[in-house]
């Protein structure tokens, strides 16, 4: 709930941001965003890996879907909620693709994270809309052709994060998010 009220203040800045952005600065900008999450959650993943097997080793048997979970504070929500709806409005990813990322290195199960994510991104969506068809910047078309077959996406990807083991699903995350910023920097 943190997530999403703290969109509806974070996506209007994003999208009056990418009204002043260039092109070349906005496909920079997105690929670094995208990069630097990546690396934070390979080097998040790398560290709860690392102490599940000194724990191992200890003779503890800490399971990978609560390993390092951690509660997180209100006010923290709210930052991570405000960014990352800035950064959605800005780049139109919709919230998700920063927000878990972000959330998973601040110790959330990856579960939770999608979840949250997923409650966020309707926010986002609607208000970056919004924001988008007052500055008369949306192709309807092109939004219909792309959302009907997202929605099949979001079904799929639903049962997969619950058939992956936590791990797996966090490696792939850092993973996909690293092969996608050198694409993004050239081709944004």
């Amino acid at each position: 709930m943190i997530l999403a009220v703290a969109a509806l203040v974070g996506t209007p800045l994003g999208v009056q941001f990418n009204t002043a952005v260039t092109g070349r600065a906005f496909g920079i900008l997105l690929a670094s965003a995208v990069a630097v999450t990546g690396v934070l959650v390979w080097a998040r993943e790398r560290r709860v890996a690392a102490a599940e097997k000194a724990a191992r080793a200890d003779g503890g048997a800490e399971t990978e879907a609560g390993a390092g979970a951690a509660r997180l504070p209100g006010w923290a929500a709210a930052l991570v909620g405000l960014g990352v709806a800035a950064a959605a409005g800005l780049f139109g990813l919709g919230g998700p693709m920063l927000s878990v990322p972000v959330l998973v290195v601040l110790r959330v199960p990856v579960l939770r994270a999608l979840a949250a994510a997923q409650a966020q991104s309707v926010v986002i969506a609607s208000v970056g809309t919004a924001g988008y068809a007052l500055h008369g910047a949306i192709d309807w078309r092109l939004a219909a052709l792309v959302g009907v077959p997202e929605l099949a996406g979001v079904i799929a990807g639903w049962r997969i994060a619950h058939a992956v083991p936590a791990r797996r699903l966090t490696f792939a995350l850092a993973a996909t998010l690293l092969l996608l910023a050198p694409y993004l920097a050239l081709h944004a």
